[in-house]
């Protein structure tokens, strides 16, 4: 009975050390949330790393927003403050409180995130504007201003992701950027259009994603970069099917890359059909990716 005893403890003790073990490495990948308030549809649900908030192709105004840091660890915070019509620049809000106006019908022009304290000298905040008009802006970071101010045009959608210092990502030119989401929802390809609309529609399975990139006049290279988009052929990548996978990277580190998508489960129970979920891979100079 004493053997059963210390052999039940023992295994108590090292699940114990697993799940805190497990804690421990998800305190060390800090994110940004954000939600924003749209004219005709009102507050939207909360995303985060880069994902889409507002509308594209609707002709809506982005009229408020709010951002969260999740900083799991690192300490400082998030800052933000927005350009609006009738207003000008209104003053920075921290951490979940309002920028813009509410139930006063103005658009957001312009808007800047920045990071403060510790977790800034480590990760940089980028952001982009859906602008009427013109479609994704470039992507800026650290307080730079995205939108426009003194053109009178409103600010539909907004990307946030936080990155390490060493990664920022090329402004390649995109000859398909926007356009409605033309895949069937709850795969791979539907979850990285949704998060870079950039990327075109009617491109086919994710392996043929590369080469249908490069007809369009898309860079496709061996180098991955924060904001491109990686395709995995069958057998790459946790890929098993002919159809290949597609996911966003949003993070490089040396031979490595942190990667965000749909349609993806290792047996964790994270991700799945319609889900997102993120995991790091090796390797990474042996796939494609598109920019």
């Amino acid at each position: 009975m004493r053997k059963i005893r210390l052999l039940l403890l023992s295994i108590i003790g090292f699940l114990t050390l697993i799940v805190y073990s497990n804690n421990v490495s998800a305190a060390t990948t800090p994110y940004i949330s954000y939600q924003t308030q749209v004219q005709n549809i009102g507050w939207q649900g909360w995303v985060s790393n880069g994902s889409t908030a507002g509308t594209t192709g609707q002709s809506l105004r982005l009229e408020a927003f709010k951002l969260e840091l999740q900083n799991n660890g690192y300490n400082g915070s998030v800052t933000y403050r927005a350009h609006v019509q009738n207003i000008g620049w209104q003053n920075w809000q921290q951490e979940d409180t309002v920028a813009g106006t509410v139930g006063q019908g103005l658009r957001v022009e312009a808007f800047q995130i920045n990071l403060s304290g510790d977790i800034s000298t480590k990760f940089d905040v980028q952001y982009r504007a859906y602008v009427q008009n013109i479609g994704w802006q470039n992507w800026t970071s650290n307080g730079n201003t995205a939108g426009t101010v003194g053109q009178g045009l409103r600010v539909e959608a907004m990307q946030v992701q936080l990155v390490p210092k060493s990664s920022t990502p090329t402004n390649y030119p995109h000859p398909q950027a926007g356009g409605t989401n033309t895949y069937p929802y709850g795969y791979c390809t539907y979850g990285v259009k949704e998060m870079a609309s950039w990327i075109g529609n009617n491109w086919g399975n994710a392996s043929e994603w590369a080469n249908s990139a490069r007809k369009a006049g898309y860079v496709v290279n061996s180098t991955p970069e924060v904001g491109s988009v990686v395709v995995f052929q069958n057998g790459q990548g946790g890929a098993n099917s002919p159809a290949g996978h597609t996911a966003l990277v949003i993070g490089v580190n040396g031979n490595s890359i942190t990667v965000r998508e749909m349609n993806f489960t290792d047996g964790s129970g994270a991700g799945g059909f319609g889900k997102y979920s993120t995991r790091t891979i090796g390797n990474a100079s042996s796939y494609q990716y598109i920019h």
